[in-house]
């Protein structure tokens, strides 16, 4: 904005001079025949107004609630703020193809396109989970994609974009195992280590992929990290000032259902230095390991510890010195997602937490007590911290509710921004926050073993597409369980599942139960007679997929089952 000021000097017999109109951006002033006074005096009113109007404009919160659509379905798994005040997400569309789009700072669409992986011939998909910002102003994208005829064999992708989102490079890996990769870190040398996991048809489950690359995607080593017989996962991955590398996650082994976090330390060639678990003494405690930050006794921790938020420190070795907890803001993931640690100006934190059915955003200190919390009426993956230290929530939709949808499939995405103080338009609410909690969590030494294994790498061919993603106003859609003509109870358990589940009524109802995979295809169909029948998707691929309940050719309930192996 330019702001024009008239200066008609008057002379000392009251006669107007003429002057020419003077502009914040032409420095004219030295060019009229006025006493120094007087310049110094409109000098001083000219540099008044510009520090007032610029106050004035970041005084202002900008806060807002978007939601992002498109003809089809879209989704957000992550995003980032680029360095020229812009954002940039990634996600997935309704047949599953990449999704990598730009908005500006008020969240509006400047375009969106889509990929696929066609080095084979025919088109695959891939999936984006993770996007970092590398230090070119760049972006790292971390995810998977598929090859072999069967279209659902998986190989671990990178790929770098530039700071316009262009692709620079893409690469695939492969091995013997279904290869996924998730969180990522910029290291010393330009470098990046990123960690994923395996899938495996037999015990362990899953375990923890590590992997080093250079700066151009070359491939230095891949190594497998196991901690539990039965499942492994990692969340966050750093290197530290030493120049070793910081691993959390969680874990369990066969035969229990205590599932541990663990923090753990390798050297800079991914072989364990040391590992520390820590867990919830219970019949059965859902414990994962979040995210950390350094400080200058040890670490700062977030996990979830059944139901439990804790923040904890630790020392340089893992041993927990303290903690506190958190009632009802910790809960399992079902997505690979996990609540991440972003740094604030005033030494604080800000984290979304929660799960697919609750989210919630919060403020801590610097030494991570909670001091205010937002619910959101979203299903929140992450937060960006903005260039004017306010908050853009985002996650995705719709929220399984209280009416049904004509189309359960027209997913979108959803956006929240707040302000400093975390106030926010009707998608988000301040609530008290909870108690802490006074119950002893247990840690303990464990061993960890890390294996290296062999990988190839290639490149990736990539076809890519316009996406038209639209963007209206107001909060994500609250829709789902039950319409106004049938009202019935349905729960689905276990969710997730390794193949087997139970679908429980809560009185005895005719109808169907029909199960799609996420390109829309029926996988399975069962007639529900009873108030708890038996179903089971073994054989098909790990994924989403979504269930109908339909009763006289009407559904009356709608959700999403998880398929984990």
């Amino acid at each position: 904005m330019i702001f024009i000021l008239y200066l008609w000097p008057i002379n000392p017999k009251n006669k107007i001079m003429k002057s020419k109109p003077i502009t914040m951006l032409t420095p004219v002033l030295p060019l009229l025949s006025f006493s120094k006074s007087y310049y110094k005096k409109v000098s001083w009113l000219l540099f008044t107004m510009l520090i007032g109007y610029s106050a004035l404009i970041h005084a202002q919160p900008q806060i807002f609630s978007r939601v992002l659509e498109s003809n089809g379905s879209v989704q957000i798994t992550d995003m980032k703020l680029s360095d020229h005040n812009t954002y940039f997400g990634i996600g997935f569309n309704y047949n599953t193809k990449g999704l990598l789009f730009e908005m500006d700072s008020s969240a509006q669409v400047i375009w969106a396109r889509t990929f696929e992986n066609v080095s084979s011939g025919t088109s695959r998909p891939i999936q984006l989970s993770n996007m970092i910002p590398t230090d070119d102003s760049g972006f790292l994208l971390t995810g998977n994609t598929f090859r072999g005829a069967s279209g659902w064999e998986e190989d671990a992708f990178v790929m770098k974009i530039d700071s316009q989102g262009e692709v620079v490079w893409s690469k695939a890996m492969t091995n013997d195992f279904r290869f996924f990769l998730n969180d990522a870190f910029q290291t010393d040398d330009h470098g990046f280590i990123v960690s994923g996991h395996f899938t495996h048809a037999s015990a362990p489950y899953s375990t923890i992929a590590l992997v080093r690359l250079d700066e151009f995607g070359n491939l230095l080593w891949t190594r497998e990290l196991i901690l539990g017989s039965s499942m492994n996962k990692a969340y966050a991955v750093k290197q530290i000032e030493d120049g070793s590398i910081m691993i959390t996650g969680h874990y369990n082994n066969q035969g229990t259902n205590q599932t541990y976090s663990f923090l753990a330390n390798l050297n800079s060639e991914g072989e364990v230095v040391w590992a520390q678990n820590y867990y919830y003494e219970s019949s059965y405690a859902w414990c994962q390991g979040n995210d950390f930050v350094t400080t200058g006794t040890g670490y700062l921790v977030t996990m979830y510890l059944n139901s439990y938020l804790m923040m904890g420190h630790t020392d340089f070795t893992g041993n927990l010195l303290s903690y506190k907890l958190y009632r009802n803001m910790g809960s399992e993931t079902y997505y690979d997602q996990a609540a991440k640690f972003h740094p604030l100006e005033d030494g604080g934190f800000v984290l979304v937490v929660g799960d697919n059915y609750s989210s919630t955003f919060i403020k801590t200190d610097s030494v991570g007590n909670v001091l205010w919390k937002d619910d959101l009426f979203l299903l929140a993956i992450d937060a960006c911290v903005t260039n004017n230290n306010e908050f853009l929530i985002f996650g995705n939709g719709p929220i399984m509710g209280v009416k049904s949808t004509e189309d359960m499939y027209q997913q979108s995405i959803g956006l929240i921004q707040v302000d400093t103080a975390g106030n926010g338009i009707d998608c988000a609410s301040f609530n008290p926050l909870i108690p802490t909690a006074e119950d002893t969590i247990a840690r303990g030494a464990t061993t960890a073993t890390s294996t290296s294994r062999s990988a190839v790498i290639t490149e990736v061919i990539i076809e890519t597409a316009v996406e038209e993603i639209s963007t209206r106003e107001g909060c994500i859609d609250f829709v789902g369980s039950v319409n106004e003509f049938i009202s019935a109870k349905l729960e689905l358990f276990p969710n997730p599942t390794k193949g087997s589940f139970t679908v429980l009524l809560d009185r005895e109802l005719e109808g169907k139960l029909v199960v799609y995979n996420t390109f829309g295809d029926l996988v399975l169909t069962q007639n529900i007679f009873e108030k708890s029948t038996r179903l089971d998707l073994t054989g098909q691929a790990r994924g989403v997929y979504y269930f109908q309940f339909v009763v006289d050719d009407k559904p009356i309930s709608k959700g999403k089952i998880v398929l984990v192996y």
